[in-house]
């Protein structure tokens, strides 16, 4: 099991307009590509960040989602948060379970 976690920084006066356009079509919209199995959304206050975390199943689907997927999502919430989103890190890792 995989996780590729997004850290978006935001302006915290675009907080709810980003959840919006987030909870209401965007993330569904990611895992809907097949790469990732569901998503997890949260909102750190003291650092004015949306933390997103994918669960994936394998690096091949991750792969797949960075080439086929990745740049129009990119480029699409860029054109609509310009200004709103000030900065972003990705990470992708694998999940250990317990022994």
């Amino acid at each position: 099991m995989y996780v590729f976690m997004v850290k978006s920084t935001i302006k915290p006066e675009f907080k709810q307009q980003i959840l919006n356009y987030y909870l209401n079509g965007h993330l569904d919209e990611v895992v809907a590509t097949g790469c990732f199995e569901s998503w997890t959304c949260e909102h750190d206050a003291h650092s004015n960040q949306l933390i997103v975390r994918y669960v994936c199943n394998s690096n091949e689907k991750f792969q797949e989602y960075l080439a086929d997927f990745a740049p129009k999502f990119r480029a699409d919430t860029q054109q609509i948060f310009p200004i709103e989103i000030t900065h972003v890190e990705r990470n992708f890792s694998q999940i250990i379970p317990p022994l």
